[in-house]
């Protein structure tokens, strides 16, 4: 899966943005979702649990925990090379099916639903 990492200068306030961009196909083309709706983030929590050093390389593995009407949560663990794949952070990312259109929650296509169960079930991704 290629990726690019930049970053660039920072603003008045110190803050440096680092992006990372990872090209993925195009699920709406997949998963055949109306144009317009797609995933908009709800919440993010993250537990710190050994330091990353540098340079590691670091390695992010990620799951679907939960899938609701219109709402999602996934579940990430963060581990380094450096300590041997250690587990350094877990997180969890509350997701919602949004309507960008109309500018409100929509249930999640069954397409998508069906697409996401089976990417989960097979391990692939």
């Amino acid at each position: 899966m290629p990726s690019t990492t930049s970053t660039t200068p920072s603003s008045s306030d110190g803050w440096r943005p680092l992006e990372c961009t990872i090209s993925l196909p195009a699920v709406s083309q997949i998963y055949s979702i109306p144009k317009g709706i797609g995933p908009i983030l709800a919440g993010i929590k993250v537990d710190y649990s050994a330091p990353v050093g540098f340079p590691d390389t670091i390695t992010v593995h990620a799951t679907i925990t939960r899938i609701g009407n219109s709402s999602f949560e996934m579940g990430y663990r963060i581990t380094s090379a450096a300590s041997e794949d250690e587990t350094v952070s877990t997180g969890t990312v509350s997701g919602v099916v949004f309507d960008y259109n109309a500018g409100h929650s929509t249930p999640m296509p069954d397409s998508l639903r069906a697409g996401i169960l089976e990417l989960e079930a097979t391990g692939a991704g």
